[in-house]
């Protein structure tokens, strides 16, 4: 839920709160019981309990990093979601996915392709503005972007 409809839910609440606290004192409100005329309906509803995984993934500082592994996985994750963002048309996140991706093809060795997923980002980033994206990767980035 986004964080000001949030605030905006919380707010109107407690204007609802504040307007019921003449009419509904506290004494006498009493959520459980029914509603004059009204008849209290059962609770059939199945009860959802939140499932535990049966094993949790390493925590991030035993997750191994920068090896052969990590970088193929890595790889599949950003090409899959790159796939997904084009077939729904979402550029802001397609940038950051292509250069993440040239991040990792340059972290790999993989100079042409990590310069061609750049240079696309760059393309779709230059339309909208979005320079912010960039800088937050940092001075790797930078040090592509010099290339």
């Amino acid at each position: 839920m986004n964080n000001k409809l949030f605030l905006l839910l919380i707010l109107v609440l407690g204007l609802f709160l504040v307007a019921c606290n003449g009419v509904l004192p506290s004494s006498q409100f009493n959520p459980q019981a029914p509603l004059e005329g009204t008849e209290r309906v059962p609770d059939t509803a199945p009860r959802v309990t939140p499932s535990t995984p049966t094993q949790l993934p390493p925590p991030p500082s035993q997750t191994p990093q920068n090896t052969p592994t990590s970088q193929d996985k890595a790889t599949e994750l950003l090409n899959q979601v790159q796939e997904y963002l084009e077939g729904i048309h979402n550029t802001r996140f397609l940038i950051d996915t292509l250069a993440l991706q040239a991040l990792l093809n340059d972290a790999t060795g993989e100079q042409p392709a990590a310069l061609a997923g750049l240079e696309k980002a760059l393309r779709l980033a230059q339309a909208g503005v979005f320079i912010r994206v960039f800088v937050d990767l940092g001075p790797q980035m930078a040090i592509l972007l010099s290339r």
